[in-house]
């Protein structure tokens, strides 16, 4: 194995598509455990060395490649944490379906933080998670309940950058004895952002943060990693790691995930080179009439802690003042050829990250600023919001999951009555054109 065997499929032959050159040149490194390539799952060679390197780079207890991305880490993150055998999961309702899906394998009864939403005429978008909420939340529970919390999970940044205050947070379930799990899938890149307020979890008192280096980084799809500053965690994170994730898993994705946090750390002039270009197109969009991108102090109105400006949130109101839908918006920007990372009800969100060169953001401006021109009378006409029936699934107890994805945060789980609030949120999204998984 691989069956391959690091031969090209087209060596011989003189007409091939430029896939099939890529393709043909990534077998040659596509290996499998060896003697001499060492194996991620008992890694004593190269591999074990690259891991050291990977916990001196990040100041970690312990830091982990993972193949089978952040929900990886989150399955085997909280599954550690649920070998105490307590029952119990402490979790932000806006986390991502891996969380929700541990806590159903795991057969966890799961207590609710709700995040705010973002102020009166921003978009409909979760914000952040705050100590005092946290500390409150977990007074008010039974003894017996919260001496049963496995551990507390939240997500910080949201897809849309809003960062909880993870010290605080970190500071009152420890208070608890309650181990801290960050879903930071958003932020593999703070770690190596130039001094500002959103900083990394893992250096805020985290047990266990969560990156997906494919969503922040220059590294493959599929690729994350897992930060433990746990001692006692360790052991049972490393067990499930490997349970969780394939037993062959790909040498591609391990030197792209190497490259890209050696890369990092050696080019720091880079990521101040990238935010010092994201300050200004920030700048740039200020003088847009009717497309807004949502700032630090649209985040102050939802308990964010700090925001991360690299996610590039962006809005718009028609000529009456309304929020456009956020698919409405996403396919304008199509047709200025930009193609958006989500559209939720009322916003799109953008990924940038160090890549994105001037020449990217000079023409993602560009394309903003065409369609502000006309955005007025683009939209008019397009805004009829149909009424969706959705009152007869009030108080039932639902036997599905229901979420958009992305961003992949259930609206309602399994076994979860559905509340007025939960249909409201549904109605928000369908009447945006955003389809929802599991309502049928």
């Amino acid at each position: 194995m691989p069956g391959h065997k690091r031969k090209g499929l087209y060596t011989d032959v003189e007409s091939v598509s430029q896939i099939d050159t890529v393709l043909d040149m990534l077998q040659t490194i596509d290996v499998t455990e060896l003697p001499d390539t060492d194996d991620l799952h008992r890694p004593e060679g190269m591999i074990g060395a690259s891991l050291k390197e990977l916990a001196r780079v990040y100041d970690t207890v312990a830091s982990f490649y993972l193949v089978g991305g952040a929900t990886c880490g989150v399955l085997a993150g909280i599954t550690a944490c649920a070998q105490s055998g307590k029952k119990h999961i402490l979790m932000a309702r806006n986390c991502h379906s891996s969380v929700y899906n541990a806590a159903q394998l795991l057969k966890l009864t799961p207590i609710y933080i709700d995040p705010p939403f973002a102020g009166e005429g921003l978009p409909h978008l979760y914000g952040g998670v705050t100590a005092g909420q946290v500390k409150e939340q977990l007074e008010e529970l039974p003894r017996e309940t919260r001496d049963d919390l496995c551990c507390a999970v939240l997500t910080s940044p949201t897809y849309e950058g809003i960062l909880s205050d993870i010290q605080g947070i970190a500071n009152v379930v420890h208070g608890f004895h309650i181990p801290l799990v960050v879903d930071e899938a958003h932020g593999a890149h703070l770690p190596f952002m130039p001094e500002t307020e959103a900083v990394s979890a893992m250096y805020l008192g985290a047990d266990i943060t969560v990156q997906s280096l494919h969503k922040t980084m220059p590294a493959m799809t599929q690729t994350a990693l897992l930060h433990v500053q746990s001692e006692a965690l360790l052991e049972q994170v490393r067990k499930y790691i490997s349970i969780y994730m394939s037993s062959s898993p790909s040498y591609p994705m391990l030197l792209s995930m190497e490259r890209a946090v050696a890369r990092a750390e050696e080019n720091s002039a880079a990521f101040s080179d990238y935010y010092s270009r994201l300050k200004a197109f920030r700048k740039r969009t200020e003088d847009l009439s009717h497309i807004k991108l949502f700032t630090a102090f649209d985040a102050n109105t939802c308990a964010s802690f700090a925001y991360d400006e690299t996610r590039l949130v962006l809005y718009a109101k028609d000529s009456e003042g309304t929020l456009v839908p956020g698919t409405t918006l996403r396919n304008l920007l199509s047709t200025e050829k930009i193609e958006c990372e989500m559209a939720g009800p009322e916003h799109v969100t953008l990924i940038s990250t160090v890549m994105d060169t001037e020449t990217a953001l000079d023409t993602l401006y560009a394309a903003l600023s065409a369609l502000d021109r006309t955005l007025p009378l683009k939209v008019k006409g397009t805004l009829t919001l149909p009424a969706y029936n959705l009152s007869s699934l009030l108080g039932k107890v639902s036997d599905t999951n229901i979420y958009a994805y992305p961003p992949g945060s259930y609206i309602v789980s399994v076994g979860e009555v559905i509340t007025a609030e939960a249909v409201a949120e549904m109605k928000s999204y369908l009447a945006a054109g955003i389809t929802l998984y599991g309502l049928q």
